[in-house]
C-alpha cells in the first residue's frame, strides 16, 4: 500500500519524476537515518539466519514510510506548498528504493517488478545490499505504478476453508516412494560455501546456523566441487 501510494502520486503529480527536494528538515533526515539503520540491521539478521526478525524489520520500514505520509499529508500540501510536498515525496521514494533491495530475499518476483517500475538498470538480484541506501536522483523517471499483489476479496474464514481444501487435495495425492508428502517442515537453506568463488560462509558455519534455526534440511551444492562438499 505504501509503495503504491508513493509511486502513483509521483506519476500523477510530478510527471513520474523523482521530485527535487528543498533543504531537508529534521523529520526528513530522521526518516532517512531510521531507514538506514534498519537496512543495516536486517543485513546482520539475514547473515545470522534470523530470518523472521529480518522479515519483521522489512515490514517495519514500510510502516515508517506509511506513517510519515499519513502525518505529513502531502496530497494536501501539494496544493499549498508544492516544494514541501516535493521534499516529502523525495524522501519516501528513497524508502521505496530501500524496500526494493531489502525485500528481494523474501518476495523476489515482486521485488524485481518494483525494480523495473523504478526504471533501474539490470536485475534487482544482481545488486549489492548497499544499493538500498543509494538515493534515487531528483529527475529520475519511473514507470507507471502497478499493484504488486492482487487483492483477495474473501473473509478470513473463507480463506481458511480454501487453504484446508488445498491441503486435503495435496494429502490425497499419491506421492512417489520415499516421499514425505505434505508435512509441517521448515524451509531448507541454500547458500554458497567457501568452496565457491562468491562464498559467504564456511560449510561448518552453515551447518551450525541451520541447526540453531531448527531447519529440517540443508542443501550444500558447490560448483564443480562435490568432493569438497562431501568433507563436511
Amino acid at each position: 500500500n505504501f509503495i503504491h501510494r508513493t509511486l502513483t502520486f509521483i506519476n500523477a503529480q510530478f510527471n513520474s519524476e523523482i521530485p527535487k527536494p528543498s533543504d531537508l528538515d529534521e523529520d526528513e533526515k530522521r526518516i532517512l537515518e531510521t531507514v538506514k539503520s534498519k537496512v543495516e540491521t536486517i543485513a546482520k539478521e539475514i547473515e545470522g539466519c534470523q530470518l523472521q526478525s529480518a522479515a519483521i524489520g522489512l515490514i517495519g520500514i514500510s510502516r515508517i514510510g506509511n506513517q510519515y505520509l499519513n502525518e505529513k499529508e502531502p496530497w494536501k500540501l501539494v496544493k499549498t506548498d508544492r516544494n514541501k510536498a516535493a521534499s516529502i515525496f523525495y524522501v519516501v521514494s528513497q524508502v521505496v528504493k530501500a524496500l526494493t533491495i531489502v525485500s528481494a530475499p523474501f518476495i523476489p518476483f515482486a521485488a524485481e517488478q518494483l525494480w523495473n517500475t523504478l526504471s533501474l538498470p539490470g536485475n534487482v538480484h544482481e545488486q549489492e545490499w548497499a544499493e538500498a541506501l543509494k538515493p534515487l536522483p531528483a529527475g529520475h523517471k519511473v514507470a507507471k505504478a502497478r499493484p504488486l499483489f492482487s487483492k483477495i476479496d474473501a473473509k478470513p474464514q473463507e480463506l481458511d476453508e480454501k487453504l484446508e481444501k488445498i491441503r486435503e487435495t495435496l494429502n490425497r495425492k499419491p506421492w512417489p516412494q520415499g516421499s514425505v508428502g505434505v508435512l509441517p517442515i521448515k524451509l531448507d537453506l541454500h547458500v554458497h560455501t567457501h568452496y565457491s568463488d562468491d562464498s559467504l560462509i564456511t560449510p561448518k558455519d552453515l551447518v551450525f546456523y541451520a541447526k540453531k534455526q531448527g531447519l529440517d534440511g540443508v542443501a550444500v551444492t558447490d560448483h564443480d566441487r562435490l568432493d569438497g562438499a562431501l568433507r563436511i
